[in-house]
């Protein structure tokens, strides 16, 4: 009888558990005015000039990639929409791309 109430148990727990509420690990930006995109040229550590992507959203410094950073000047050249998402790592790094 001890079993049986021990197994019923940890199957409600599991069951639980495997329910509860996750963060999402996507987030959809909205494409507005607030959004500043920034370069900056570094150099490496073999001497060669590097640029790096940047945006800010929402008074925060996130990295995003060249590629992204084209297609956002381009959509903005043509007064298109561009979707963008803010990926989130697990290790806490946040990155923004386009869709």
């Amino acid at each position: 009888m001890k079993r049986l109430f021990i197994t019923i148990g940890l199957i409600i727990a599991c069951y639980v558990s495997s329910y509860a509420l996750r963060v999402a690990d996507t987030t959809a930006i909205k494409m507005d005015n607030n959004i500043q995109w920034v370069t900056d040229t570094t150099t490496s550590s073999k001497g060669k000039p590097v640029v790096k992507y940047y945006c800010v959203y929402k008074n925060e410094l996130y990295s995003t990639t060249k590629n992204t950073y084209h297609k956002i000047m381009l959509s903005k050249k043509f007064n298109a929409i561009c979707k963008l998402i803010m990926v989130t790592y697990s290790n806490g790094r946040k990155i923004i791309v386009t869709n």
